[in-house]
């Protein structure tokens, strides 16, 4: 089987199965390319990327091996200890059937103890054709502001501390401070993350990572955070990490070519835990809902411990 398009170069392993129970595991090289562009000078395997783990492995796994299944929620996830260089991912997967849906739960876990835990759906895909969801110009009334000279890339570094390859915001073309932005992010066929795809490949294997879907939107969670201030004191040095997400539906694939449009709204704020909700368009069509994304800023050595998602701001205890 071809290496999936992914921002982990590293290999999934499966083993242990036993009906609806397996266990799949990832070595965390020091080597891989998030670090570069992921709060360089603090290595943090980010968040997203275990979600893309749980993904890999469960489509190695799932109970219905010659059926096409895509990841089309992320149900509930929780984070519970960052990921670090050298550290090995360990998660136990239990499937079960959801109407039409396969749902998986993941319970993941470095040396240190647990990590994260997952509930993920995956749903029945045709090979290269996906139904997209179109929105009405009423589901995409817009609070923020159009910005008279857009907040570009090298605006956006002065922003957020992500680089190459994982700076995955182009502008920022809307913003009603601590409210509502509004951000683009292009995709490419030049993107690190394709470099595995064979010229034999059809078009489903160019679909954009679901987690860098994510990750893009999140990255647009982090420029409303900034109030559109290069240098907002607060913020200065501090690491914004996932907490957990709930209801976060990816209802048709990204692919080269699609500019993705992000609304980011700033839904709940306690001291310094930030909850989002927003969704992504392409075209007008509807590609990403998040209902709830939980942001805590942490300073770099508080980092070293769980982040958690406070029991105030969870939507699904």
């Amino acid at each position: 089987m071809p290496r999936a398009c992914s921002p982990i170069q590293g290999i999934v392993a499966a083993s242990h199965a036993a009906g609806p129970h397996c266990e799949i595991t990832l070595e965390i090289a020091p080597e891989e390319p998030v670090f570069r562009g992921h709060y360089p000078g603090h290595p943090i395997f980010p968040g997203v990327c275990i979600v893309d783990f749980v993904q890999r492995g469960a489509l190695l796994t799932h109970p219905e091996p010659g059926s096409a299944r895509r990841l089309t929620c992320m149900d509930r996830v929780r984070f519970l200890d960052p990921v670090r260089p050298g550290d090995r991912l360990t998660a136990q997967l239990t499937w079960r059937e959801d109407g039409t849906s396969l749902r998986c739960t993941a319970d993941v876990a470095t040396e240190r103890g647990r990590a994260a835990r997952l509930t993920l759906l995956f749903d029945g895909a045709a090979a290269d054709t996906e139904k997209s969801v179109e929105v009405t110009p009423k589901e995409v009334a817009d609070a923020s502001v159009p910005l008279a000279v857009p907040i570009t890339p090298a605006a956006v570094k002065q922003r957020i501390p992500h680089r190459y390859p994982m700076l995955l915001v182009d502008r920022v073309v809307g913003l009603a401070p601590e409210r509502e932005l509004t951000a683009l992010k292009a995709v490419t066929c030049n993107e690190p993350w394709y470099a595995a795809v064979t010229d034999e490949a059809g078009d489903s294997a160019y679909d954009y990572p679901a987690a860098l879907v994510i990750e893009s939107w999140c990255q647009a969670a982090s420029l409303l955070l900034s109030g559109g201030e290069p240098t907002r004191p607060d913020l200065d040095g501090a690491l914004l990490l996932f907490g957990g997400m709930s209801g976060v539906r990816l209802l048709r694939p990204v692919r080269p070519g699609d500019v993705m449009r992000h609304r980011v709204r700033l839904s709940r704020s306690f001291g310094d835990t930030f909850t989002f909700e927003g969704e992504s368009t392409v075209d007008g069509e509807r590609v990403l809902e998040v209902d709830q994304i939980v942001i805590a800023v942490r300073e770099p050595d508080a980092a070293t411990h769980p982040a958690g998602t406070p029991e105030h701001v969870r939507s699904h205890p």
